[in-house]
């Protein structure tokens, strides 16, 4: 039997519609931004850019990489940087993304181990007014279960922007304060999708997480683990180490305490890249500024509060 050459139109027309197509006005131009355009010819999946909802006056900045081997079946992978308050544009442009930025260069360069040669790559910045996200009150306090409320309905919209994904497999991924970010977004999803309001066809399909350097617990995975591990790879005196140990024995707050601290960040660690050891601390302009800035004052000021923890995250509803 012969098929309708319209009827053969319609089939392909829904082939192709259900490969990840998102916005138009979300869809980056290889072409017109610098130094990528010169892998425009080669590299031929989408790159969107723009914002999702996260409640009311949040809006959270995206940039989403479709995947360059199978958009309409390979799963999503929701990437979180850390912190908290880093941009998860780190991710993309330092670490799997297509086209990254190697140590000390200011040119892109491709990216043979991108994250998005065999996943869907959503970079999300998060908590709203990191990095070109925005919020109506920059000084607000940020919970963590707060923020993951506003994660969750950020995957809501990007999903009304992509609804050919919905189907797909959903992997979130992070580092560092991500080690709270994942969790508790998965948390969220968990809740969601066994809430008795939501619809069998609204659950998303969560497969896992992974989290890579992972802080879950300031008081173990900040100050101690880092001056262990500044210790062990002799980057101060057994003598220092021990006046550590007492001062520090009841918290890691106390002023004797902060002052062995900021003495061993920097005094001893002046130029030194605490995420490798092994390479180099880059800042042209004053070396200093970066290498000195994780100082125990720093690392109070900026610990996380997280508030009522124990709020109920069931509250979120499905539409």
């Amino acid at each position: 039997m012969k098929v309708p050459l319209f009827v053969f139109s319609l089939l392909f027309f829904s082939i192709i519609s259900t490969q990840a197509q998102g916005p138009a006005e979300d869809l980056v131009d290889l072409t017109s931004v610098p130094q990528w355009s010169v892998y425009a010819s080669n590299y031929s999946a989408k790159i969107y850019s723009g914002y999702l909802y996260g409640g009311p006056n949040v809006s959270l900045h995206y940039v989403f990489f479709q995947s360059q081997r199978s958009p309409q079946t390979d799963p999503l992978v929701l990437w979180l940087n850390g912190g908290p308050g880093c941009s998860s544009m780190l991710g993309f442009l330092y670490e799997h993304g297509p086209f990254v930025f190697p140590d000390g260069e200011t040119t892109f360069q491709w990216n043979n181990y991108s994250w998005n040669t065999v996943a869907n790559v959503l970079y999300l910045e998060s908590p709203s007014c990191v990095g070109y996200s925005y919020c109506e009150n920059p000084y607000a306090t940020f919970y963590d279960y707060q923020t993951a409320l506003n994660n969750l309905l950020a995957l809501q919209s990007f999903y009304e922007k992509f609804p050919t994904l919905f189907q797909n497999d959903l992997y979130l991924a992070g580092e560092s304060y991500a080690g709270v970010y994942v969790p508790y977004l998965a948390f969220a999803i968990d809740q969601f999708n066994f809430n008795p309001k939501t619809k069998p066809a609204q659950r998303i399909r969560l497969k896992g997480f992974m989290v890579g350097n992972g802080v879950t617990d300031y008081s173990v995975d900040l100050t101690p683990a880092q001056i262990d591990s500044f210790y062990y790879h002799n980057f101060y005196s057994p003598q220092t180490y021990a006046q550590f140990q007492t001062a520090c024995a009841k918290n890691y707050t106390n002023k004797d305490c902060l002052n062995l601290q900021n003495k061993i960040f920097d005094g001893l660690l002046a130029n030194l890249n605490i995420y490798d050891f092994y390479r180099t601390c880059w800042n042209t302009t004053d070396p200093s500024k970066i290498c000195t800035n994780l100082t125990a004052n720093y690392f109070d000021l900026h610990r996380p509060r997280r508030g009522n923890d124990q709020d109920n995250i069931m509250v979120i509803e499905s539409k």
